[in-house]
Order: C-alpha cells, then structure tokens, then sequence
C-alpha cells in the first residue's frame, strides 16, 4: 500500500510538472502580445520624435498605454479560457508582468510627468523592468533563453543611460532590440514547443 501511494503522489507530481511545461509554451503568445505592442509603441515614439512632432508624442504614448492594456487584458483572458486550471508558476508570473507593468507606467509617465526626471529616462527604467521580468520567467519556466533575455536588456539599460545626448536614435533601436530577444523569440521558441509536444501526442 505504502508503494502504490508513493507511484501516486510521483505521478501527480509528474503530472504538475508537465502541466507547468505547458504553460510555459502556451505562455509564448502573452510574450508575443508584449514584444509585439512593444516595439509598434517604440516605432511610433521614435519616428514622431524623429519628425519633430513632440507635442504629439504624450498623447500618443497615453492613447497607445490605454490600448495596449485593453488589448493585454483580452489576451489573458483567452488563455485563461483555454486552460481549465492556472498552474502556481503562471499565477506568479502573471503577477509579475503586471506589477512590472505598473512600474512601467510609474516611471515612464508619472515621474517625467511630474518632472521628477527627463523622459529621456523612461525607456532606462523600461529596459530594467524588462530583465526583471525575464530573469523571473526564466526560474519559473526553467527556461534559460529568458536569461540571456534578461541580459540583453540590462546591458540595452546601460546603453541608453549613457547615450541620452547621442543624435542617433539609440534608445528606439536598442529598445526594439531588447523586445526582439527578450520577447518576439522566446515566444516563437515556446510556441514552436508545444506545437512539437502537441504532434507528439497525437501520434
């Protein structure tokens, strides 16, 4: 009896286990959803700055804040629908995009907004928020992309802080950069993942 209840407690483990994997792989189209309105936001920022239209840029990036997280909320909850129950990892993670996110807003609006600090600022602060987010779905997922991930975007920090004077537009490029590493891949490889399990399954 002893035995049979130590199969069972390894199975439900096993089962945990995969049910975590999956997750991470059906994670891949938030990330894509964050990569993807992240760098259409960038573009736009960029080349109104670039054209000199600045008095356009603030409403813009507020018009592009509130849409982005009208279109997050429904992306999560069609995942939400598409799983019956939301593993601990997911719930955590989720958690974490959305405080990051929050953080996001406090910084890249409300500060520069009150004048605390330049705009020029903003996407620093972004790009760390970023690493943060992908170094903790990285030990969630145990998915070493992420790290590398999150490595690209602090050193794209460390860029854009110490080229806020340069003419080029280093902060667009290196910002779409670090959505490109951080969250276009990842989610291709996570969804390429469970395409491969899924045929698997099946056959």
């Amino acid at each position: 009896m002893e035995y049979q209840r130590i199969q069972q407690e390894l199975s439900i483990i096993k089962n945990m286990i995969e049910k975590t994997k999956k997750d991470a792989a059906e994670s891949g189209s938030v990330f894509l959803f964050f990569g993807i309105a992240g760098i259409v936001y960038v573009l736009v920022v960029t080349i109104m700055e670039e054209l000199h239209f600045f008095s356009w840029v603030l409403p813009a990036m507020i018009s592009m804040t509130v849409l982005c997280g009208i279109a997050g909320y429904f992306v999560f909850a069609r995942e939400d629908r598409k799983e019956k129950m939301t593993t601990w990892p997911k719930k955590i993670n989720r958690t974490i995009l959305f405080v990051c996110s929050m953080a996001m807003i406090i910084t890249g609006f409300v500060f520069p907004l009150t004048k605390v600090y330049s705009w020029q600022l903003s996407p620093v602060f972004a790009a760390l928020l970023f690493g943060i987010m992908l170094f903790t779905s990285g030990a969630l997922y145990e998915f070493p992309f992420f790290y590398l991930s999150g490595l690209v975007s602090w050193t794209g920090a460390c860029v854009m802080a110490y080229t806020l004077h340069s003419r080029f537009p280093v902060r667009g490029v290196t910002m779409i950069v670090i959505l490109i590493c951080g969250f276009i891949v990842p989610a291709v490889i996570l969804n390429k993942k469970y395409k491969s399990r899924s045929l698997d399954n099946e056959s």
